[in-house]
């Protein structure tokens, strides 16, 4: 048998190495597709199940690698090895709290032939926006606290309508949960068709205020 193959028979407590993170030692020197093993290794060692029942891995990958073995991974290398992550996750349904990104360092205290991985997870910002479903594809970026769409000159999203009040209908957003409130308006608000005095909003609800539509657009965590 292979020293690769010996090595593959190891038990995983003789592999991990300070910190809970694993310390691999290969024949020769590292070569891609060992780091690519390390890497499933890695996501498949810290999957969660999160409150709400998904299946869950970390987004950030840090590839630790002796002085010698850097020098000969492509600079493209991580961009590879992230896209690569990112199908694995979607092929096996693991969501993930954000893109994907694997940092490749140098250590000075390993040796040619070893590595050593650990991940961490880093949510994505959640973001807000309105996109006006006119075909300008005018949007507007949702700030936190209030938010005013209307057709008068204080309102913070301007629609030319005048089926729009000047004060129609307010955003409430306070980092985590967007709120839709009607302004008392002249012609009421809808959300998917129904009327609504207020409403929890969702990622592709369709707001309708006069005769304008905004589509809800929400990412990140």
């Amino acid at each position: 048998m292979s020293l690769l193959g010996k090595m593959a028979k190891l038990d995983s407590s003789l592999q991990r190495g300070l910190d809970n993170s694993f310390a691999f030692v290969f024949g020769g020197k590292v070569v891609p597709a060992e780091i690519e093993e390390a890497l499933r290794q890695e996501a498949e060692d810290n999957v969660t199940k999160t409150y709400e029942g998904t299946v869950e891995v970390p987004n950030v990958f840090r590839v630790s690698l002796s002085s010698k073995d850097i020098c000969g991974i492509p600079d493209e290398a991580a961009a590879d090895f992230a896209d690569r992550m990112t199908r694995l996750c979607r092929n096996n349904g693991w969501s993930v709290p954000g893109p994907i990104r694997v940092d490749l360092v140098e250590d000075s205290s390993l040796r040619s032939g070893q590595l050593k991985t650990s991940s961490s997870s880093e949510a994505q910002p959640q973001t807000v926006t309105l996109l006006l479903q006119d075909g300008s594809s005018r949007t507007y970026a949702v700030h936190e606290g209030s938010n005013i769409i209307g057709r008068g000159q204080q309102a913070d999203f301007r629609l030319p309508d005048t089926g729009v009040s000047r004060q129609h209908a307010e955003v409430t957003w306070d980092g985590r949960d967007a709120v839709l409130v009607d302004l008392q308006s002249t012609n009421g608000t809808t959300v998917n068709d129904m009327k609504i005095d207020n409403w929890l909003l969702g990622d592709g609800d369709v707001i309708t205020v006069g005769h304008s539509q905004l589509e809800v657009r929400i990412t990140g965590r």
